[in-house]
């Protein structure tokens, strides 16, 4: 049947089915919303509480988050430096970095089955600290994209 051919109750009635569904699907997508909001701040709290900086790195297009702790770990604030992997590059001590990425490219490529390096790092000030970096990969299916998740700790 059309829609021309129906009788005003009939289209009430499905303009009344389709707003159930509607308030349904919201209903779900608030529950979901509200679960990912916890699901963060219970992740922020075990990040803040494990004083590591977190950062991540799309393999597909370079372009990297640098959590706040991590930034502060090396002495700048939250807007100092650029969220890519430059910024990485020109931190990481040049008599590690070869190694380090030597490290990376054998985790990316399957020849090793974890990765974790200690590295010296240029604080702002200039001095050296070493971190021990470890990191995982993440693909996620639905976006056919790949995410180097690593974390840093002092030590």
């Amino acid at each position: 049947m059309s829609y021309t051919n129906r009788s005003k109750s009939q289209l009430l009635e499905e303009i009344q089915r389709l707003n159930t569904e509607l308030a349904a699907v919201n209903l779900m997508t608030e529950k979901r919303t509200t679960s990912l909001y916890i699901s963060e701040e219970r992740f922020s709290l075990a990040m803040r509480g494990a004083n590591d900086g977190l950062w991540d790195w799309n393999l597909e297009t370079d372009e990297v988050y640098y959590s706040p702790r991590w930034k502060s770990m090396l002495g700048y604030g939250e807007n100092e430096l650029a969220n890519d992997l430059n910024t990485w590059a020109s931190l990481v001590h040049p008599d590690d970095k070869d190694m380090v990425l030597e490290k990376v490219q054998d985790y990316l490529e399957g020849r090793a089955g974890s990765f974790e390096v200690e590295m010296r790092m240029r604080y702002k000030d200039g001095h050296e600290v070493f971190v021990l970096s470890r990191a995982f990969l993440v693909t996620l299916s639905l976006m056919a994209s790949q995410f180097a998740s690593l974390e840093h700790m002092s030590i």
